[in-house]
Formats: C-alpha cells, structure tokens, sequence
C-alpha cells in the first residue's frame, strides 16, 4: 500500500484539517494491492471527504462534501488543500466529480482545468512544478 507522507499529513494537520484513516468497515472491499494508496478521512469545518496521495505526486480529493453550504467553509478548505500542495510540491486533483456546479466552480472560479484523460477528474496545475 502506497502510505500517505508524514510531512504532507503534518501540513494538513497545521493548516487546520482533521485526518484519520479511512476504513470501509460496512461494505464488501476488494482485497489492498501494493500499489494502492492509503486513504484517509479528512474534515475542515462542516466540509469533510476522503483523500489519498499517489506515487506521481498529486494529492487527491476522491470525496469532498460541504455539510453546511453558505458558512465559507468550502472556499477555507480548497484554498487551504490549494497552499498545503503548493508547500509540499505536488499538484492538486479532485476526482469523481458529479456535481456540474462543483466542476463550474473549479474551472471558473479557482483555476482548474478538467483532466484531458477524464473529464471527471479536475486538475490545479501549481506553479512551478513539474507535470508529469
């Protein structure tokens, strides 16, 4: 299993997430490969979801939710994932989206640009980094 870095979880940790590890205990899993990645729970306010961390240096967001829309949580949240990835050198993604206004937001209103291999995967390229 590929494990999230300490140095990124403790930048996470400072910048006000919450994280523990992510474990499906009421449904039927397939069995954990090497290369797949730890998952973890992440909360910031009323916003919550999971993460994971991948050998090419992206930090995922696989679930983003906001329990309490309106509050500003959900803008703290993605600029603080948006200053962690920058501090850490590795690029941002959020995948699986299947909210329309989500996707909007990330492409109109923060700078991301939909993956050209899956259009339900939306990419923060940071400045400086190197893509792979």
């Amino acid at each position: 299993m590929i494990r999230f870095p300490i140095d990124l979880r403790v930048l996470l940790m400072q910048s006000g997430f919450q994280l523990s590890p992510w474990k499906a205990a009421f449904v039927e899993t397939p069995k954990i490969e090497p290369e797949d990645p730890e998952l973890l729970r992440y909360e910031f306010g009323a916003v919550h979801g999971l993460l994971c961390f991948s050998p090419e240096s992206y930090l995922t967001i696989i679930a983003i939710a906001n329990a309490q829309p309106g509050n500003g949580d959900f803008a703290r949240a993605m600029s603080n994932f948006e200053d962690v990835a920058v501090l850490f050198g590795c690029h941002l993604l959020v995948t699986a989206i299947w909210n329309p206004l989500l996707k909007v937001h990330l492409i109109k209103k923060r700078g991301y640009e939909v993956d050209p291999e899956d259009e339900g995967t939306a990419i923060k390229r940071l400045q400086g980094l190197k893509w792979p």
